[in-house]
């Protein structure tokens, strides 16, 4: 199950949040900033207009440097569920420090060579696909070892 699904994501930005109001890139800056990795602006905006109907964050506009920016700040209610959700708040905390881990081995290397494979499957000789089908199955023993499994 992805952590989004836990509400993981949701914990998370309300926990930006309690630190003070501020705008959708400046919560992408931090999460990028603790994690390692930049969630994408569709996934961010789409879960700060579901925390806005769900009023666990309010909204206002600013004008800062002749843009007009929504900023976002913790409502009561969102507190409100924090404080009642301590185990999601938890599971948050893990997640990130998994992040953060996973920034540590550089798994965002294997995430690229991953999405290079995928994008180049339909160009590549049956050669080179018998080679990535090796590589893959190598470093697959090879992590299952490290790991115990």
């Amino acid at each position: 199950m992805r952590p989004i699904d836990k509400g993981v994501a949701k914990a998370f930005v309300l926990k930006i949040l309690m630190d003070g109001p501020v705008h959708g890139y400046e919560i992408m800056r931090r999460i990028k900033e603790v994690t390692g990795f930049a969630p994408s602006p569709g996934h961010i905006y789409t879960l700060l207009r579901k925390l806005e109907k769900e009023g666990l964050v309010d909204v206002s506009v600013s004008h800062i440097g002749g843009r007009k920016l929504k900023i976002y700040r913790l409502s009561d209610k969102g507190r409100k569920f924090l404080e009642d959700n301590k185990a999601l708040l938890t599971a948050a905390s893990m997640y990130v420090n998994r992040f953060r881990k996973a920034k540590e081995v550089e798994l965002h290397k294997l995430f690229k060579a991953i999405r290079n494979i995928f994008e180049f499957l339909d160009k590549m000789p049956s050669d080179k696909m018998k080679d990535v089908r090796d590589a893959i199955e190598s470093f697959t023993r090879r992590i299952n070892e490290i790991i115990g499994e």
